[in-house]
């Protein structure tokens, strides 16, 4: 499930909120631009006590999942949820963990025309829900802004 609108209507308490009346283990993400796919689904580390690689579990071991602002991330991590959601399991090294059951991903995001988003191939796909010409406009400047391709202030 995704949640779209704009900072600040409760987009997360709901989330924690049915977990917590469903009594679910719960986890939040918040997907940043530098988030890795392993900080999502756990990596292997090797431990020098025990002389081998033990597998730290990342927080989509949980029943329900809250990722956050999921349009922040890079297409990359966003795909490291596709076999948790849809095959309900994590391969990791050749092993395949088992996810708890079970399993439900929600996840936010604001709208495009909001600053903090670095996904001008949704910009495009938002165009065609735009009202008017002003909000293209908007939208559009906006992304150049973040891009560095133009000043704020000009």
């Amino acid at each position: 499930m995704i949640l779209e609108d704009v900072p600040g209507m409760g987009k997360t308490v709901l989330a924690k909120t049915l977990a917590k009346s469903m009594s679910m283990q719960f986890s939040r993400i918040q997907f940043t631009p530098d988030l890795l796919p392993s900080d999502v689904t756990g990596l292997s580390y090797y431990n020098q006590e025990k002389g081998e690689f033990v597998f730290r579990k990342g927080p989509v071991f949980t029943n329900l999942l809250l990722a956050d602002e999921i349009n922040r991330a890079t297409p990359r991590t966003q795909s490291s949820l596709l076999e948790c959601m849809g095959e309900r399991q994590v391969t990791m090294d050749g092993d395949t963990r088992t996810l708890n059951t079970p399993f439900f991903v929600i996840a936010t995001q604001n709208p495009v025309e909001t600053l903090g988003c670095l996904c001008p191939f949704r910009t495009a796909a938002h165009y065609e829900k735009s009202a008017d010409s002003m909000s293209k406009k908007r939208v559009l400047r906006n992304w150049r802004c973040l891009r560095g391709y133009l000043s704020p202030y000009a």
